[in-house]
């Protein structure tokens, strides 16, 4: 697939079972990307194919299936995985980020401060204004240090990507 074409797809992923952490981030940047619990070639090209995904992997026989979406990620730490993915779908990281449940892979959706009372820390309920919830798994996000600590690490990969 040439890179003109993947800048043009989707970006709908498939994780394989080595790259979990992998999956977080890009779930960060608010990619829609599921974590498959093998890394077997041919059960991630049946998950692949049913959902219309592309199949990130460090496993590099799965060429031998000719599946023609796939990435095999090179390096072993979750950051500059990411920035493979990022670099290999022109992807911002930046663009769509925290717009999914990093545990569920839903999107989140905005909810009124009430409804989150009795559900958040009362410190974090007081001094915040803007909530988000997971309709999934009811996980509650809001704008904090740890999100700002985190968007740190998405602009980090967004450079990397961008160095020759």
């Amino acid at each position: 697939m040439t890179r003109e074409q993947k800048k043009n797809i989707k970006k709908k992923f498939v994780a394989d079972r080595n790259l979990g952490k992998l999956c977080r981030l890009l779930r960060m940047m608010g990619l829609d990307c599921v974590f498959a619990r093998t890394s077997v070639p041919s059960e991630l090209i049946e998950i692949a194919k049913e959902e219309n995904r592309v199949i990130l992997t460090r496993k590099k026989n799965i060429t031998s299936l000719r599946y023609a979406d796939f990435l095999i990620i090179q390096d072993e730490m979750p950051f500059n995985q990411a920035i493979e993915v990022v670099k290999a779908y022109d992807i911002d990281p930046l663009e769509n980020a925290f717009t999914r449940c990093i545990e569920c892979n839903v999107p989140l959706i905005g909810v009124k401060k009430e409804d989150v009372r009795g559900k958040v820390p009362s410190y974090i309920f007081k001094t915040r204004d803007e909530f988000f919830m997971c309709p999934s798994c009811g996980r509650i996000y809001w704008r904090g240090t740890h999100k700002d600590n985190m968007r740190e690490i998405l602009e980090e990969i967004k450079k990397g990507s961008q160095d020759p």
